[in-house]
């Protein structure tokens, strides 16, 4: 998520989904539903508005630092405040940036994925689609986080005289497996 938040450029990565934290919410169990009701209604107030529009631009969805307040959030063991989760999910984890994260490996490991390549002006948007909404990121903008992204990743290593082996921490070769020593065989 770095990389397209400080690599790319993806402001529109820190955006909160609307959709999905609606849909993360409703999944609640009904004894934590009271806990999310400020945050719910920011939602709904914000998602009202979509009625009736087609094409709805990820423009339209907060910044996570605009909502974040409205998550509750609790103390762990150890004193610390954390934010509660529903299913192991929270707030940060429907940001753009996770999300389009999610379809990259999708597209990646599966060749599938919520990815419009129709008319390649469409910006990245939410279509209306049963009642709900249907998040599709453009391949057209995909392409151009991907050529932007390593434009100034390869400035940043030329700048600060790095290679790019060096920030793999795996070891020389990518399955792991290889770089592990041989084991001797004790007789």
């Amino acid at each position: 998520m770095t990389f397209l938040i400080e690599y790319c450029g993806w402001t529109n990565g820190q955006r909160v989904s609307l959709p999905h934290v609606r849909t993360l919410l409703h999944k609640a169990t009904s004894e934590k539903r009271p806990k999310y009701e400020r945050i719910e209604r920011e939602i709904e107030s914000r998602l009202e508005v979509w009625q009736g529009i087609g094409c709805i631009e990820l423009e339209s969805d907060p910044f996570y630092c605009e909502i974040e307040h409205l998550w509750p959030t609790k103390l762990d063991g150890n004193g610390v405040v954390q934010p509660e989760l529903i299913d192991g999910l929270g707030l940060i984890d429907m940001r753009h940036a996770v999300l389009l994260y999610k379809v990259r490996c999708s597209l990646v490991h599966e060749f599938r994925g919520q990815v419009a390549s129709g008319n390649l002006s469409n910006p990245s948007c939410y279509w209306p689609e049963n009642a709900e909404w249907r998040l599709i990121y453009s391949v057209t903008q995909i392409a151009e986080l991907c050529k932007v992204g390593v434009v100034r990743l390869e400035e940043r290593l030329r700048r600060d005289r790095e290679s790019p082996m060096d920030s793999f921490s795996i070891g020389l070769f990518l399955n792991m497996r290889l770089n592990k020593p041989p084991q001797r065989e004790v007789h």
